[in-house]
């Protein structure tokens, strides 16, 4: 099987497929809790240093937009991404 990735052709097995969008569920699951427990917090620990909404909303809302663009990434990399046609 191949799969494009813009310029580059990889060729990779199905059993390689199915590993890389498990890994991505996996990311997936992992930034939408992350991101969930953000929100609900108001507030994560960074470096020994406690930024929130109030104190830092810069901060905050860069942490909130790098949880929703990779879960978004790996959501769309494990569905659409991972597509590959039959080439015969």
């Amino acid at each position: 099987m191949k799969k494009r990735f813009g310029l580059v052709l990889i060729e990779a097995n199905v059993f390689a497929i199915w590993f890389v969008r498990v890994i991505c569920l996996l990311l997936v699951i992992f930034n939408c809790s992350s991101l969930i427990e953000l929100l609900e917090n108001e507030s994560f620990l960074r470096r020994g240093n406690l930024y929130t909404l109030e104190n830092n909303p810069t901060g905050f809302y860069i942490r909130v937009t790098k949880y929703a663009v990779f879960a978004f990434l790996s959501l769309w990399f494990m569905t659409i991404g991972t597509k590959v046609k039959n080439e015969t």
